[in-house]
């Protein structure tokens, strides 16, 4: 199947292909494949207008590849209006070579998973998935050479289980969990080169464990400067979390 669609007065080539839907898909570099809603057409205007090439993989379901041979992929999806909150999985990547994702996916309340992201590269994570209410899982993701990762998980309201994902060589991860609501567990953490924690897990109000041992291992190290609010309510809502607050200083929560 052929078809071409026009924007912006370009005419754009688009064929369908093997999806590798359920399997493992190879993809060019710079290139990521997104599941969007049945019968409408996203809104690429962003990605186009920075010289990114489109191919729609398949109608039904709704799947479209994105190619931007750039290391900056900042704000590419980022959703600015609820108009274009129509993009629901991120089903693979081949992104080795971008080095900043900030804001790439901020504020798509309609995404609910990233199967997968190649982050191996990437030392710009600010606000990734900020605001993606609807975000329930994300994948383990390679953060070894981040230096910001602030609020690259914030307000993830959805989001239930937290991998342990390593900021071995970030310094300001301030927010980077902040107000996910819905976690009950908080990990341990590898963020020695850590200056600012401010608001890390605050506002995680259903929150069983893992705060108060975060808490100890953090309150050790030396590098941290800033920790305003690292722990605010995180855990107030439940029997197990309001007992490791009470255990916490005030002047982390």
């Amino acid at each position: 199947m052929i078809k071409t669609l026009a924007l912006n007065g370009k005419a754009l080539l688009t064929n369908s292909k093997e999806l590798g839907w359920g399997q493992s898909i190879t993809l060019p570099p710079y290139t990521i494949r997104l599941l969007y809603r049945d019968g409408i057409t996203p809104d690429f205007t962003r990605p186009l207008n920075r010289g990114a090439t489109i191919t729609q993989v398949s109608a039904e379901p709704n799947i479209w590849d994105v190619t931007l041979e750039s290391s900056d992929w900042t704000a590419l999806f980022m959703a600015y209006t609820a108009i274009q909150n129509d993009l629901l999985e991120v089903l693979a990547a081949n992104t080795t070579n971008v080095t900043n994702m900030s804001n790439l996916f901020s504020e798509n309340r309609a995404l609910t998973s990233i199967r997968s992201l190649d982050t191996t590269n990437v030392t710009n994570m600010q606000r990734l998935c900020f605001y993606c209410t609807s975000l329930t899982s994300i994948p383990q993701l390679k953060s070894q050479n981040v230096t910001n990762a602030k609020a690259a998980f914030a307000d993830c309201f959805a989001l239930t289980f937290i991998p342990i994902i390593d900021f071995p060589n970030a310094t300001d991860v301030g927010s980077l969990y902040a107000s996910c609501t819905s976690i009950i567990e908080v990990p341990l953490l590898n963020i020695p080169k850590a200056t600012i924690v401010n608001y890390l897990f605050s506002g995680c109000y259903n929150v069983k464990s893992g705060a108060l041992a975060l808490y100890r291992k953090l309150a050790l190290q030396e590098s941290i400067t800033s920790h305003t609010r690292s722990f605010w309510d995180c855990g107030r809502d439940t029997i197990e979390g309001a007992a490791e607050l009470a255990q916490i200083p005030d002047d982390w929560k």
